[in-house]
């Protein structure tokens, strides 16, 4: 009666299955997977660049907790998203930016750029042995960012769909939010 009078129609929706397994993505993740070892094999040295974001200081809520505790806890959010774009290799250096706007070419291409000139001073023949590893965001696949990486005289490999625990600076960013980032209280802002 109440679906009448308002004019709603409903219908039932199937389930729509996880592609992330299907026969392609299965052969690309093996695919990356016989790449990164035959990289590693070799003594390359991987550095894996990705982003995120913050819009708290407080992750607890994200983590798992012990049976029989609570897991709600108030928010302290902040003022200003940040956004994070963070390199992490293979013998554990981490290189990290912390910016107040949205990732995208111009920012991965600052960042790029930036980051070479950090491993240009670290270690000036950091070419000759360093791959960098990113995933297929839009800003990774661009051609202003694929013809910079190449400008610079930077190999790259792209991970496989899904494959994010085969990319440790998702280990980063989960450490990073896995507690309170401001226990004091500190007041947040763009100045």
């Amino acid at each position: 009666m109440f679906r009448k009078r308002l004019g709603l129609k409903f219908k039932k929706i199937k389930k729509i299955p996880f592609r992330g397994n299907s026969e392609k993505n299965l052969v690309l993740r093996q695919q990356f997977a016989m790449k990164m070892l035959e990289l590693l094999e070799s003594g390359k040295r991987v550095l894996n660049i990705d982003e995120s974001w913050m819009t708290s200081t407080n992750f607890k809520r994200s983590k798992w907790r012990e049976h029989g505790t609570t897991n709600s806890m108030p928010e302290k959010h902040m003022s200003a998203r940040v956004a994070i774009i963070a390199a992490v290799d293979t013998e554990g250096d981490v290189y990290v930016s912390l910016n107040q706007v949205n990732t995208d070419i111009p920012m991965m291409k600052l960042f790029i750029s930036k980051l070479a000139i950090q491993l240009d001073y670290d270690r000036p023949e950091w070419r000759e042995d360093t791959v960098f590893l990113l995933d297929g965001a839009s800003y990774h696949i661009s051609d202003e960012v694929q013809q910079q990486l190449s400008g610079l005289g930077i190999p790259v490999i792209f991970t496989g769909p899904y494959s994010y625990d085969a990319c440790p600076i998702e280990l980063l960013f989960s450490q990073l939010k896995s507690t309170e980032l401001n226990p004091e209280g500190l007041p947040t802002g763009t100045k």
